[in-house]
């Protein structure tokens, strides 16, 4: 399973990223990449190899920025190189995403974005949620109702971390049948599919369970970044200010319960979206 995290906050965000991509290094993969946001443009990296190389790319050509998404991918679709790491862009190179996981209709969305006019850039399955984000948000100039109309267009299971460049403090994360954890630290979250990138932040921890509805923060009285999840957040960092550990929430988000989750919602005709959008 390939590893990714999400950073948003009031930190440079690069180091943090990296230092997330190190601790699932145990599950093996074949490249690396990352991409922040700052000033308004999404810059990236991307190396063939170990996240060492990618840290010595990021020495030589720094990221700046308190946003931002890294990847180790292991290939499935496309053989290891540059071009074939995450993260992926749309046409426009405004949205940006990090995936876990298959998409397994991606030839189809293919085909109907190429006769759009749509290039891709990639032999990749997760490179089509990329380029569908973007094709909605063309249309609809609302980064959040083109995340959710393309997930709803998607078959299979995923994990994603979207950034947008003209939304450039807000990171949406969403899961189906993939691991996803919320790390909820102070004035940040970070997102990952592997508890050991939360842990050395912070020991309030939220399992996205069931399917939320988003809508724009609000200023709200509290240490954590302004959210608002439909009544949801809150009751949310309640239980994080409770104390859920990183251990507890690691052991529902890997082994045996994962693929029991993901059996139970193959089965389902419409299967539920786990998803979340963070601002600070």
């Amino acid at each position: 399973m390939c590893g990714i995290v999400g950073y948003v906050g009031g930190r440079t965000a690069a180091p943090i990223l990296l230092n997330g991509l190190r601790r699932p290094e145990y599950r093996g993969y074949d490249s690396a990449g990352v991409a922040t946001i700052h000033e308004g443009t999404v810059s990236d990296l991307k190396t063939v190899g170990k996240v060492a190389i990618l840290a010595e790319s990021l020495d030589a050509k720094p990221l700046e920025g308190t946003i931002g998404i890294p990847h180790t991918r292991w290939a499935t679709h496309g053989r290891p190189s540059e071009r074939n790491a995450h993260p992926y862009f749309d046409a426009s190179h405004r949205i940006a995403v990090v995936h876990n996981g298959i998409i397994e209709n991606h030839v189809a969305i293919r085909q109907f974005l190429e006769g759009q006019g749509i290039a891709f850039q990639s032999e990749t399955d997760s490179e089509s949620i990329a380029q569908l984000i973007g094709f909605f948000f063309d249309q609809t100039g609302d980064f959040l109702a083109s995340v959710r109309q393309a997930v709803r267009d998607v078959r299979g299971t995923f994990g994603l971390a979207v950034l947008c460049s003209e939304v450039p403090h807000t990171l949406v994360a969403v899961r189906r049948g993939s691991p996803l954890l919320v790390g909820v630290g102070e004035g940040e979250y970070i997102v990952a599919s592997d508890g050991g990138a939360i842990v050395e932040h912070t020991n309030r921890v939220v399992y996205p369970d069931d399917a939320w509805r988003s809508r724009r923060p609000e200023p709200r009285a509290g240490s954590h970044p302004s959210y608002s999840v439909d009544g949801m957040w809150d009751r949310l960092v309640r239980r994080a200010d409770r104390g859920v550990s990183v251990r507890r929430a690691c052991t529902r988000a890997g082994g045996s319960g994962v693929r029991e989750r993901a059996a139970r919602s193959a089965s389902r005709v419409k299967r539920r979206i786990r998803w979340l959008r963070f601002a600070r």
